[in-house]
């Protein structure tokens, strides 16, 4: 990855990830309860976003070392904080959109007419009621009979514009939040699956942050891929033809621990000629060794291997690395 692409891709990664932890802490924070029940829902909701982006780059770092068990648990983990990360979010941008768009509806002049319908047809009722009322204390009971259809007949009027109110402030104008309201069909046929805009926006959202913290987790950074990587100087060649026992002895004289492959036990030896026929490739890493269980006693038993292995000329240490040189090829 050259520095452009890494550069765009680390700021598109903190800006996503901004954006998933706020979103869905948002939407949770929201909920109707206490302050204190809003914080730890809104707590809980940026622990689970955490989990989502840290929980995937682990999975596959374990999957890698074969820890397959442990991978699969960290990856279920990770996936269902997405889904729960996705699911406020994808509610959060469909009730603002929602709101936005009764905002417009009710600012459109149809919406206002309706209102003042509603409005006219209710202070018409009220005054007829009156009316009704009146005749009754003054015992004109027919007269009062007469207007109760009347006043039945305003009601209905009523409940009609009511709804006239409410269809044109769910109708769908062209505005801003329509998008995240409409549905989104992929592909075709029986094989086509729907979804709404708001659930598209938040899939994307939530992806395209989980994918770029993996691209980045997976790439070294410009400044590390640049810097001069450190070669170890040749040995001499009256060195290298030493046998081991010279070698051991020019160890002992130099202060430095001697590692005496004589007194490995069968394993420790077969590992000692399987790293040196390149069976584990031409830089054997010591942990995989250990995790995969090649040998018993972990690293108590690997660790003088290797290090018996540099003594002989068989692997060179690179920094924390390990190489086999030409004598281990």
């Amino acid at each position: 990855m050259n520095k452009t692409i890494y550069g765009s891709t680390l700021a598109a990664a903190i800006l996503l990830t901004l954006l998933c932890l706020a979103l869905p802490s948002y939407q949770w924070a929201s909920l109707s309860g206490s302050a204190l029940l809003k914080g730890l829902a809104g707590a809980g909701a940026l622990a689970l976003g955490i989990c989502k982006i840290t929980f995937f780059p682990i999975a596959i770092d374990k999957w890698l070392a074969r820890r397959r068990l442990l991978a699969l648990v960290f990856f279920l983990t990770a996936s269902i904080a997405l889904f729960f990360s996705v699911s406020a979010t994808s509610q959060l941008i469909a009730e603002s959109a929602t709101a936005t768009q009764n905002g417009q509806a009710a600012s459109s002049f149809a919406h206002r007419q309706a209102v003042n319908n509603v409005n006219d047809l209710n202070n018409a009722i009220a005054a007829l009621t009156d009316n009704i009322e009146r005749d009754v204390t003054a015992g004109y009971r027919q007269r009062a009979i007469d207007q109760q259809g009347e006043l039945v007949q305003l009601m209905q009027r009523r409940d009609a514009a009511i709804e006239s109110v409410n269809n044109l402030a769910h109708a769908a104008p062209n505005g801003t939040g329509s998008t995240f309201l409409k549905n989104l069909t992929i592909g075709q046929g029986e094989l086509s699956l729907s979804i709404s805009g708001a659930t598209g926006a938040a899939i994307a959202l939530h992806l395209g942050c989980v994918l770029s913290i993996l691209a980045l987790s997976q790439a070294a950074a410009p400044v590390n891929a640049s810097a001069p990587q450190k070669t170890a100087e040749p040995r001499p060649a009256k060195e290298k033809n030493k046998g081991r026992k010279e070698q051991q002895l020019d160890a002992f004289r130099s202060g430095a621990v001697v590692i005496d492959a004589e007194k490995f036990n069968d394993e420790q030896r077969a590992l000692y000629n399987a790293i040196k026929k390149g069976d584990y490739g031409q830089q054997p890493v010591m942990r995989n060794i250990i995790n995969d269980t090649v040998i018993t006693g972990g690293h108590k038993k690997v660790s003088p291997v290797f290090e018996c292995l540099v003594q002989d000329n068989v692997l060179q240490k690179v920094g924390r690395n390990y190489k086999l040189t030409s004598e281990g090829q």
